[in-house]
């Protein structure tokens, strides 16, 4: 493995670990493998005299060195192994961002490799709401992949608020925090009732197109119908495929066809904020043909 010979006087032993029992924080090395000088930063150090031999952890912008050194006479060397560090950048939040319909929303962001714990802090324009410790075991993320996923304990009321994450990991300690994400709590999203506009008590085809006032913040609708025999359709509609937004008329045609005879059907609205709204009342229609 590659020498690292190190600018120090301390040529014994004993004198090496003086200079470690003084806290050193930093150790300068003149010339490294890559033949750039460069400055480690000292994270954990022990050593043994009966065996004449010091480990030490240092990291190095994002590699991670170990160094066992060996005392022999008048020379100090060391050898060192690689291995890429985990838990630096900054982590990516993902929600809540943007308007929220609940009152206790849960956080979520992309787990970061080697992080064994994260800073939760919440702010509002007021103050500072909360500095929470959340190790990855509790938010779901101990291997590292995926999203982890953090519900405060506290209800929030209508405002704005905002949010940053950031990792720890025992070796080399805090990573960057994210950048601050805002949102929005705001009860009213998808809250309400639909209104219904058509069908009402008479629809002359058996393939009728529903007709709805589209609410505030939703993003599917949840369609049932029901005939003499029962349920004869029960499907989600996305708004998005209907061209369904906040006050317009909303209209859905499905390709079921329904006989003659008398009809029920029901409306409510979903967003991943309010999960899931209110049906409308049952509304009565008629197929004449």
């Amino acid at each position: 493995m590659p020498v690292l010979h190190l600018d120090v006087k301390h040529e014994t032993l004993a004198d090496l670990e003086a200079l470690l029992s003084t806290r050193l924080k930093y150790l300068q090395v003149c010339k490294s493998a890559r033949g750039v000088s460069a400055q480690f930063n000292l994270m954990y150090a022990t050593w043994k005299v009966g065996m004449k031999s010091i480990l030490l952890l240092c990291s190095y912008f994002s590699v991670l060195l170990v160094f066992a050194f060996a005392v022999e006479g008048h020379n100090v060397g060391a050898v060192f192994a690689e291995e890429p560090l985990t838990c630096k950048v900054a982590p990516l939040p993902k929600i809540p961002d943007g308007k929220v319909g609940e009152a206790s929303p849960a956080f979520t962001w992309q787990a970061l490799a080697g992080c064994t714990d994260y800073q939760f802090y919440l702010s509002n324009a007021e103050a500072i709401l909360s500095i929470t410790w959340v190790s990855a075991e509790e938010a779901g993320c101990v291997g590292g992949s995926g999203n982890c996923r953090f519900t405060p304990d506290r209800i929030f009321e209508e405002g704005d608020y905002g949010w940053w994450i950031r990792g720890w990991q025992p070796q080399q300690g805090t990573s960057k925090w994210s950048s601050g994400t805002r949102f929005t709590v705001d009860l009213d999203i998808c809250a309400k009732v639909p209104e219904i506009v058509a069908p009402i008590d008479t629809a002359q085809s058996g393939t009728p197109a529903y007709q709805w006032q589209g609410v505030y913040g939703c993003e599917w609708y949840q369609l049932v119908v029901s005939g003499p025999d029962g349920n004869v359709l029960r499907e989600w509609v996305k708004g998005d495929d209907i061209a369904c937004v906040f006050n317009t008329v909303c209209s859905y045609a499905p390709e079921v066809v329904l006989p003659p005879g008398r009809y029920f059907w029901w409306i409510r609205g979903w967003s991943r904020g309010t999960r899931i709204g209110l049906w409308t009342a049952a509304t009565a229609f008629t197929i004449t043909e």
